[in-house]
């Protein structure tokens, strides 16, 4: 909450009042800005000649997602004749979705750029089809949430070989999906299609409170696979950070100052 002083001789009254209305409630400002960077997870993990993926592009720091969205990204592939981008979409406020195709075995890379950023490459390599699937391997978008993070997340669920190859379903494959933390995710399905000829599918829950999460994936005639999830909690107890701006002015100026007003746990992180 921001409050505006005409002057310097008002400051006493306004500061009650202002104190008196903090009761209310507050709107937090992000501590995050200008410290990330462009994080990426690739769904499926392993890419199939002559299937198409998601390369999931986000803002991280510390290895973890943070809630910012990236303005004005850009995507090319290396050699178009192994990975082909096919499309550039939001999956929601935080994540972008790059769809790409693999049409041949082979390595490449994709190049990001977005303004505020620094650019990179993540290589990206394609395996050719030629196993039968044994077992089946599960990934999580992301798989540790910060306390103000994004309340969505996103399963991976892919077919593999014996030795750990993706490959594709001979027939329907059902991928079932459940977790006894129903006070903290919500699944949005509890059951999934692996089409006849691909390889992979998706899935997506939503974040109901802090603590951690695990998440059972099966289908039959493969072995039952479970992967962990983390909401973070804020650190306790609670506590109020005032900050004045400017930081310092006269009673002569005739300028307005503002004080604001934050609430953040006790390892300094704003709080909603």
């Amino acid at each position: 909450m921001i409050i505006s002083f005409s002057s310097a001789k008002k400051y006493s009254m306004k500061l009650a009042i202002l104190l008196l209305i903090l009761a209310v409630g507050m709107i937090p400002i992000s501590s995050y800005a200008d410290s990330g960077e462009i994080g990426y997870k690739l769904l499926p993990e392993k890419l199939l000649e002559y299937t198409d993926g998601t390369l999931q592009v986000f803002v991280e720091a510390d290895g973890l997602m943070i809630p910012l969205g990236i303005v004005g990204l850009k995507a090319t592939s290396t050699d178009s004749e192994i990975i082909k981008i096919i499309g550039i979409e939001p999956a929601n406020e935080y994540i972008t979705n790059i769809k790409i195709q693999a049409l041949k075995p082979g390595e490449a890379n994709i190049a990001l750029a977005a303004t505020g950023f620094f650019s990179q490459e993540i290589p990206i390599k394609v395996y050719d089809n030629n196993n039968f699937p044994t077992q089946i391997q599960m990934k999580i978008t992301p798989n540790v949430f910060p306390v103000d993070g994004p309340k969505y997340g996103y399963i991976g669920v892919e077919l593999l070989t014996t030795g750990g190859l993706p490959t594709k379903a001979e027939s329907d494959t059902i991928i079932k999906f459940s977790t006894p933390n129903n006070d903290i995710i919500e699944l949005e399905k509890d059951q999934v299609l692996i089409k006849k000829g691909e390889y992979f599918a998706l899935n997506e829950f939503r974040v109901l409170s802090s603590g951690d999460a695990i998440i059972f994936a099966e289908t039959e005639g493969m072995k039952k696979i479970s992967t962990f999830t983390k909401i973070q909690k804020a650190a306790e107890p609670y506590k109020i950070q005032v900050y004045t701006f400017p930081s310092k002015f006269t009673s002569y100026s005739g300028a307005s100052a503002y004080l604001i007003i934050q609430l953040q746990d006790n390892d300094g992180i704003p709080v909603i």
